[in-house]
């Protein structure tokens, strides 16, 4: 193979630079006196293109190692400073997260029971002879509570699994984002 034909080659395949490094190297080798076609041979284009790109992959991963080397001190330094407002903000959220999801309870708790007790309040008015119509009206109370209640608990629990669904995919696509940058 021709030097120029080589050349050709080796600039559709790599970096321009790296074909002027090796039609350098191969003119001293031919005046120094060796074979122009012995020179060409001694070289592999698919190893050059090989090791051109692996150099220029690790170049790539280095700057982005230091870039993320200055980025993670930078995260140290602010959480240091910052660590002073950050966790009493933290103890605080988490205290008012208990705090709702106790209420949420008792909600619930109260929620579940007043309607029962109504049910039973109005069999105990109707079987103690205290009306017939005040016991309809207390169990026809109890039983459209439960009604709503069940009604309300598939709106919250619809509510809920959505809002978790889109806080999730908010989350992620943010950290597959860094990872995929890191």
């Amino acid at each position: 193979m021709t030097k120029k034909k080589f050349l050709d080659q080796l600039r559709q395949t790599t970096d321009s630079s790296v074909a002027d490094y090796y039609e350098e190297v191969i003119s001293d080798r031919v005046e120094a006196g060796e074979d122009e076609e012995t020179v060409v041979a001694s070289y592999d284009i698919k190893k050059i293109a090989a090791e051109s790109r692996y150099k220029e992959s690790k170049a790539e991963l280095e700057k982005l190692s230091k870039e993320n080397r200055k980025w993670k001190v930078w995260v140290v330094v602010l959480a240091l400073f910052s660590a002073p407002i950050t966790i009493p903000l933290g103890i605080a959220f988490i205290a008012v997260i208990f705090s709702l999801g106790i209420a949420a309870i008792s909600i619930a708790a109260v929620a579940i029971t007043a309607p029962v007790w109504g049910i039973i309040g109005g069999i105990q008015v109707m079987a103690g002879g205290g009306g017939a119509w005040a016991g309809i009206l207390l169990i026809s109370a109890g039983l459209l509570i439960l009604g709503l209640m069940g009604f309300f608990t598939i709106w919250a629990v619809k509510v809920v699994k959505s809002l978790v669904a889109w806080l999730s995919a908010k989350f992620f696509s943010k950290r597959r984002r860094q990872e995929v940058a890191a």
